[in-house]
């Protein structure tokens, strides 16, 4: 969704036009959710309603058409493998130590070995 926060203000139409002119250009899917655009004075308050209705109503859509349980799981899915990188960052570094290390990342940043290599060698007590 889009928030035109300070829609009091001048450019706030034309921000809400170029907004719309996006969405009608874009190649979002027929059936597909449609973005809301929706106006807001910070201020005054003005516009939270239709707000929260907006952010309701793509919740539920989002519940409903099951997009919501596929992003949550692919966040869960992304927090696994950063998990994953930095432990394995970590043993390989326990592993491949100081001087070591440095020496094969200078390696690669002169271009004597390729990243894969030292990766592998990085690695080597882990895999």
């Amino acid at each position: 969704m889009f928030v035109i926060n300070k829609a009091d203000r001048p450019g706030a139409d034309q921000t809400q036009r170029d907004l719309e002119q996006m969405l009608e250009l874009s190649e979002i899917a027929h059936d597909a959710w449609r973005p809301k655009i929706v106006r807001t004075v910070g201020t005054t308050g003005e516009g939270v309603e239709g707000l929260w209705q907006a952010i309701s109503a793509h919740r539920e859509h989002a519940t409903r058409d099951g997009s919501l349980a596929k992003r949550r799981e692919q966040r869960l899915r992304n927090e696994l493998r950063a998990i994953i990188e930095r432990r394995l960052e970590h043993r390989a570094r326990e592993i491949c130590t100081g001087e070591r290390w440095d020496a094969i990342q200078n390696e690669m940043l002169a271009r004597s070995r390729d990243p894969w290599s030292c990766a592998d060698e990085m690695l080597a007590g882990i895999l």
